[in-house]
């Protein structure tokens, strides 16, 4: 009686073993699974930081570019006032030439034109 109790025993703990084989082959396979699902996520978010880094690569490449425009267009900017300025002051002294010139002409036509009726009167 007690050789089939423990033989009983034996079959029961054999069941068991074989039982917890079978759990730690699923289980192990479940590792395997999300081993590798865990895998392919750590890939996607190392593609797409990858790519985030070559976007803000970009932008960065793109501001300073249009921070050398806009600095070049304020040289030219700059440029162009002192064109401005000169231009005004040509402007200025073309004015006070021609106005010299006009008082000029002025009195040279007031002197020919007090001669000319004095040789009239004569």
């Amino acid at each position: 009686e007690n050789i089939l109790t423990l033989e009983d025993e034996l079959a029961s703990q054999k069941r068991t073993v074989v039982s917890l084989k079978s759990e730690i082959g699923l289980l192990s396979r479940q590792t395997e699974d999300l081993k590798s699902q865990m895998q392919l996520e750590l890939e996607k978010i190392e593609e797409e930081s990858l790519e985030k880094s070559r976007l803000i690569a970009q932008q960065d490449q793109t501001i300073n570019s249009m921070k050398g425009q806009m600095e070049e267009q304020r040289r030219r900017n700059d440029d162009l006032i002192v064109d401005i300025k000169n231009l005004q002051d040509d402007i200025i002294s073309l004015e006070s030439s021609r106005d010299r010139q006009l008082e000029e002409l002025i009195s040279e036509l007031q002197v020919e034109q007090t001669e000319h009726e004095k040789a009239k009167k004569v």
